[in-house]
């Protein structure tokens, strides 16, 4: 163990409140305060039920807060969603010892350690957890500024990982209201028939799980849970296996490649593509193609561009479930077969060619955080320690009279927070006749409150407000590109320095005290050199994708309008990029 680190049981650093046994009477899905069950954790941000019964206010859950599955997968996840109760069998980290432990520290560590305690925990239907076994874990714990330190490097990647996945996301969108599109237009030679002609539909089920010469064999098994995970990929390895014994005694059904696995309980309409033999739950359905004159592909991506007719299809009120007698009436246009073929080759080398690019923008990412973490902590000769008061002028905003705001262009651009923030340069919206504080040409802007941290550089005089600080570097001293990488590399640190809990803000104190760690000023422009660098190279990559995803829609219309013919060669249109 590293010099300074201590093994620490979290009971010494902190509590865990057990969630309620709320009446059940009161769950519903239209009035109350959401509750948070298992199954809500991995989305971290809604609920499935609400509750419109009394509760004790220690229950409530806010943003932010750890809470850990108790049953099934024993995992620490955070709450991103509105308050929500505390429902049994979900229990909450908290009441953390903050003169010794950074709680997002304990938040990344603990969960090597639940899953050791998962893998070494017997069960006969359900693995279970106490509250006396997590208070028992026991963590290597550093000194608080190591913590803190460890904390900023992975919450940066976890930044960037949650920017990249709602930009995948966005593209997946706008991928399958086009694909909808161009699978529901047709055209000549198409015909329109029924699901239940194109496929035969095969059911899932679940061995008993009380027989154990069932489980753990060579059969992949898949469950909801593991096909939410392979949403719209091809399907993977399972968590649980089926013995051959328990495949012929059971009711799950072996299906082979080219199989279709489909949602139709809670989670419906996710899919995924068979690639090896595979068995599965109850709450899917396999689909295969009856006859050779379809493409397997061309239904798979059919079936995910009508994911909300499915849904809208569904029965049940707590439990929605879509029929097989209903799959089979869901209505197709299918196109010949050499058409079938054609539109899947172009939507698969489209998808590859934005994976790749979204995987290079991550990498990408990746790097440029841990080498601006590495560049700014190294330290070297001629660096100092000294106070950002120091190195730069530092201005708090004033908002005016609101009766001085207009949007009719009188007097300056004013920005009361980040709401306008672009990039690197703000986008007013309105403006202000009687400022009280200006930002010139060249100022670094930060958000002094929440959302704290968020950075952009004026390229006009603007009016600022009290959400924002001006910031200007003495320019014998520092580099105002590098004070701005300092403060987003050290954001966290500032927060929590300025004591100011739940609903963070700065105080220009809090500001003018901060430590920086500053190098020689020739070396502070190296370093904003090469961080830029990749900064440009990361912006090219994401336009890029960009491009692509505009081609991708505008080609895909196009084609189904009946304007273009389907190239045979594909590099030509990567390659227009």
């Amino acid at each position: 163990m590293s010099k300074g680190w201590v093994n620490t049981q979290i009971s010494e650093i902190a509590r865990v409140l057990s969630g309620f046994a709320f009446k059940s009477e009161h769950f519903n899905k239209i009035i109350g305060i959401p509750i948070i069950r298992i199954r809500d954790l991995p989305k971290g941000n809604q609920t499935e039920t609400l509750y419109d019964g009394d509760y004790d206010d220690r229950y409530i859950v806010h943003k932010g807060d750890f809470l850990i599955g108790m049953d099934g997968e024993f995992h620490c996840y955070e709450w991103r969603g509105p308050e929500a109760l505390l429902n049994q069998r979900v229990c909450r980290i908290q009441d953390f010892k903050r003169d010794l432990v950074e709680p997002r520290f304990i938040f990344f560590a603990v969960n090597k350690y639940l899953d050791k305690i998962e893998q070494d925990t017997g069960f006969t239907t359900v693995k279970h957890i106490s509250s006396k076994q997590i208070l028992e874990i026991e963590i290597p714990i550093p000194p608080l500024p190591e913590q803190k330190r460890i904390v900023d490097l992975i919450s940066s990647v976890d930044s960037y990982i949650d920017a990249l996945e709602q930009q995948a996301e966005s593209a997946r969108k706008s991928r399958n209201a086009v694909l909808h599109e161009m699978l529901s237009v047709g055209g000549e030679g198409w015909t329109e028939t029924t699901l239940g002609e194109i496929v035969t539909v095969i059911n899932g089920g679940t061995p008993s799980t009380k027989k154990s010469e069932y489980w753990d064999g060579e059969i992949t098994w898949i469950t909801t849970t593991e096909l939410t995970h392979f949403d719209g990929k091809v399907i993977g390895n399972s968590q649980r296996t089926l013995t051959e014994l328990g495949l012929k005694e059971g009711p799950s059904k072996l299906v082979e490649k080219g199989t279709i696995l489909l949602g139709t309980t809670a989670t419906i309409g996710t899919i995924g593509f068979v690639q090896k033999p595979v068995a599965f739950n109850q709450q899917i359905s396999g689909h295969k193609v009856k006859s050779n004159e379809n493409d397997p592909w061309f239904i798979f991506y059919y079936l995910q561009s009508i994911k909300y007719i499915l849904e809208n299809l569904s029965a049940g009120t707590s439990f929605k479930r879509i029929a097989t007698s209903v799959l089979k009436i869901v209505p197709i246009k299918i196109p010949p077969l050499p058409e079938q073929n054609r539109i899947v080759d172009l939507i698969s080398s489209v998808d590859s060619y934005i994976d790749a690019l979204e995987q290079q923008a991550e990498s990408a990412r990746k790097s440029r955080s841990a080498v601006l973490h590495e560049m700014l902590s190294a330290g070297g000769d001629g660096w100092t320690e000294t106070t950002l008061g120091e190195v730069a002028e530092i201005q708090m905003g004033q908002s005016p009279d609101g009766s001085t705001y207009n949007s009719e262009g009188v007097g300056l651009p004013f920005m009361q927070g980040s709401a306008e923030f672009g990039e690197h340069y703000p986008k007013p919206e309105k403006w202000c006749s009687e400022p009280k504080k200006i930002a010139e040409i060249g100022d670094l802007l930060l958000s002094v409150r929440a959302p704290v941290g968020d950075t952009n550089f004026a390229d006009q005089r603007i009016a600022v407000g009290r959400g924002l600080s001006v910031i200007r570097a003495k320019s014998s001293l520092s580099d105002t590109k590098f004070i701005r990488m300092f403060i987003q590399s050290n954001i966290n640190e500032m927060i929590s320095n300025s004591g100011s809990g739940m609903f963070s803000s700065i105080t220009g104190q809090n500001l003018r005290n901060f430590s920086v760690f500053l190098p020689p000023l020739p070396e502070q422009k190296r370093i904003v050199d090469l961080i830029s660098s990749m900064d440009d190279g990361i912006s090219a990559t994401e336009k890029l994708i960009s491009d692509t995803k505009q081609l991708r829609s505008g080609l895909l219309s196009d084609l189904l309008s009946g304007e273009h013919e389907i190239p045979q060669n594909y590099d030509k249109i990567m390659g227009a990029q």
